[in-house]
Order: C-alpha cells, then structure tokens, then sequence
C-alpha cells in the first residue's frame, strides 16, 4: 500500500482524492474479508464497490493513455 499511498496522495496532486478514498475503502474491505473468521458483505456494498472499481479505472486509464510515450 506503501506505493499506493505515494501515488494517490493528495500531495502530489495527479490524481484527485476521491481515487484515494476509493483505495482506502476497498483495502479496508479487503483486510476485514482475509482476517475476520466469518464476514458477509451486504450486496449494496458489493455494488458500491463495483461502481467505485469502474471510476478508479477509468481514471488510471485516462491518466496511462495521456502520460504514455
């Protein structure tokens, strides 16, 4: 997450802080998925998920076709 957090900072400005929530947010469910013994996700979340993946793709995808040589 190290370089992640690097990347997404607000510091650095290249991409806005939204993509950084988004990050923060499914690393956070990710951790609790792997370490709680038993751990359901409600399917809202699941969608919220889904629809975040797609505005964070999008994003680095935009951001790799405009900075790509």
């Amino acid at each position: 997450t190290h370089l992640l957090k690097i990347g997404f900072s607000r510091k650095t400005g290249i991409f806005d802080k939204q993509l950084s929530n988004i990050i923060k947010s499914a690393f956070s469910l990710r951790i609790e998925s792997d370490y709680e013994d038993f751990y359901v996700i409600a399917k809202a979340d699941v969608e919220n998920q889904v629809e975040e993946t797609d505005i964070f793709y999008q994003a680095i995808s935009e951001y790799l076709h405009e900075n790509s040589g």
